[in-house]
């Protein structure tokens, strides 16, 4: 993380040498960089460094494996800063701050060559050094040669030096360095683009930190508050809202959201969709603004409150309590009984910040109790809730005996209502049971179901239009009050059966029950309808090698044949035809004299042949046993 109480560099420091010079004017901010020649440029990297009791402070590339050491190491510390310079954008820099030992018979060394010192300035012995190292996973690492003058000193004594590290382009974001230095290693971490965005102070810093600008506007005829969206970008940014900066967000479709909704913790964040690295915009409107005063209300509106009581296995009674809000609140919950709510003697519970849970519908939740209340179950409990400063109606729990004459009254209501129901729908079945019962014997009564049961069948291939138009017709039955079978809507069930058991056993129920099977006639019908009795003209159907069992069509055309032979074919068989161009004179050999009917020009024919052919089941029950009986219904 970056460093936030860097004390030693709040200074101005220089480096004549490079034409660069150094200046942390905030150093809870960043390290603004000035050059007064050529601009750092390739992947050149610079280190400044000073310390309180140091003088010529420069540093020089050197091989890692040498070794040439003056001074010891007793602390090292290293973290990351924005460097900026102008008219560039800011980087990351390395920093890292030492204490360094100076042993005594250095010092006296040094002592003891001043007057040499004087007569030849520029000699290099006078110098100490160190030499710092930093490497990532990746590369075998840069070292750094410090080197610098000694001023007044203590034999023995400790000095302080600081070194900032910088090169073009700066440091990734993320980057991991191991740091070293006489003995001592340290492994620092760059911080995230997103960590450096979220401190507010930085933000201006860095273009990347730069995501789109929302506002708001509150419309009190519209009643809604509409959110402001302005980028740099055409596209439209993503939004998402949450409840509290550490809430969960949820994605918004819309910018405006209803005044009674808007509550004091809400957040919004926006975001540009495509890029991965785009920098999310956290707006907060109501923390800095504070919560408009006539939507106070809001606060007390979307709090909830759940009041239970519970036995322990102790047999003693705890009152259980919980609050759900979206922001969690400050204040203060206290129990009471349902005459009065005064402070005194009750027990009371605060409401902590800390203690609240989100749940998945972005609500947050916090749960109490209140163990060993005195009093019985009949005896109505009650908590009162303090919100900033305002004590709020008492909420309290339901006394058990209004909950057993409650359901007393609306089980009593139910039981008449379902006496009523079933005297109505069973009038005729009840007066005529009397009336037999009057008569000294029981008269048969006979429940009848008053529609059939009809079959669908259409061509193996058909093309959307059919297939609509038989759904069309199947649900139209249905309204009718008919049992409905369509082939194409049993696949399922036929590839459980197979298609021959599942067609005999409708073709069953047809027989039992009353109806028909309707065969959908296209051109597809008709075609395969003359294939399939020129394959049989020899008078072997089902034993040639193209049987017609071998899908459930065929088999539909092998049952009309047979019926055809007992002259029962138009009382089982219908023909429904999708094309006005079908009439009974083109139709193939097979399907001739089957009643024929265009749907849905002659809808109403066609009910009334299902109708007026239909099979009824009737059960007939006497006393003491029942039994059943099937006739035909000629209506």
């Amino acid at each position: 993380m970056l460093v936030s109480g860097w004390g030693l560099l709040c200074m101005f420091l220089s480096l004549t040498e490079s034409g660069w010079s150094l200046e942390v004017s905030d150093p809870k901010e960043v390290i603004w960089l000035q050059s007064t020649d050529d601009a750092l440029t390739g992947s050149a990297a610079a280190l400044w460094c000073s310390g309180p009791a140091l003088s010529e402070c420069a540093a020089y590339d050197e091989i890692p494996v040498t070794d040439g050491d003056t001074v010891d190491v007793m602390r090292l510390n290293s973290d990351f800063r924005l460097c900026c310079e102008k008219e560039r954008e800011c980087v990351l820099c390395l920093v890292i701050d030492a204490t360094l030992y100076i042993p005594p018979d250095k010092d006296q060394e040094s002592d003891g060559q001043s007057g040499a010192d004087e007569e030849y300035p520029n000699e290099e012995n006078d110098k100490e050094s160190f030499r710092v190292c930093y490497k990532d996973t990746a590369s075998i690492g840069t070292c750094k040669k410090v080197e610098f003058n000694l001023k007044d000193l203590i034999p023995g004594n400790h000095t302080e030096i600081s070194m900032v590290i910088s090169h073009n382009g700066g440091f990734p974001f993320g980057l991991r360095l191991d740091v070293t230095a006489k003995g001592f290693s340290q492994a620092v971490t760059a911080p995230s683009l997103q960590e450096v965005c979220s401190q507010k102070k930085l933000q201006k810093y860095l273009k990347s930190c730069q995501g789109p600008s929302v506002t708001h506007v509150i419309n009190h005829t519209m009643n809604w508050m509409e959110l402001l969206v302005d980028g740099e970008r055409e596209d439209l940014p993503s939004l998402c809202v949450q409840y509290e900066r550490e809430g969960i967000c949820q994605r918004m479709k819309e910018t405006t959201i209803p005044l009674q909704s808007l509550a004091p913790c809400m957040c919004f964040q926006a975001w540009y969709e495509e890029e991965r690295e785009s920098m999310r915009t956290l707006y907060c409107p109501f923390v800095d603004e504070g919560f408009p005063q006539e939507l106070q209300e809001n606060v007390r509106r979307n709090l909830t409150v759940d009041v239970h009581l519970r036995q322990v296995k102790d047999q003693k009674t705890m009152l259980f309590w919980n609050l759900s809000a979206p922001c969690r609140l400050k204040g203060e919950v206290r129990l009471c009984s349902e005459s009065s709510c005064s402070k005194t003697h009750t027990d009371t519970e605060q409401l902590s910040v800390q203690n609240w849970e989100q749940t998945e519908m972005q609500l947050w939740k916090l749960e109490g109790m209140f163990p060993n209340v005195e009093g019985t179950w009949n005896t109505s409990f009650c908590i009162q809730i303090q919100i900033e400063g305002k004590w709020q109606e008492s909420i309290c729990t339901n006394k058990p005996g209004r909950w057993r004459w409650s359901l007393l009254v609306v089980g009593s209501m139910l039981l008449i209502s379902l006496t009523a129901f079933m005297i109505y729908f069973f009038h005729d079945f009840i007066k005529k049971w009397v009336q037999s019962y009057h008569r000294g014997k029981f008269v048969p009564i006979a429940l009848q179901l008053k529609k059939g049961h009809v079959v669908l069948v259409s061509p193996p291939k058909v093309d959307d239009g059919v297939s609509e138009s038989v759904r069309q017709l199947g649900s139209l039955l249905s309204q009718q009050g008919f049992s409905v079978a369509v082939d194409h809507w049993s696949r399922t069930e036929q590839g459980i059966l197979g298609p021959l058991p599942w067609l005999h056993s409708q073709m069953l129920k047809v027989e039992s029950v009353g109806g028909r099977c309707v065969l959908i006639l296209t051109q597809e019908t008709k075609e395969r309808t003359q294939d399939w009795s020129l394959s049989n003209v020899d008078g072997n159907g089902p034993d040639q090698a193209r049987c017609p069992y071998s899908d459930l069509f065929y088999a539909t055309l092998f049952l009309i044949q047979r019926h055809k032979l007992q002259n029962t074919a138009s009382e089982r068989f219908t023909l429904v035809t999708l094309e006005s161009n079908l009439t009974q004179d083109n139709l193939p050999e097979l399907l001739h004299k089957l009643p024929l009917f265009h749907y849905p020009s002659q809808t109403g024919a066609l009910m009334a042949d299902l109708t007026s052919q239909r099979k009824k089941s009737v059960r007939m029950w006497a006393w003491p046993r029942w039994r059943t009986q099937d006739f035909q219904d000629n209506v």
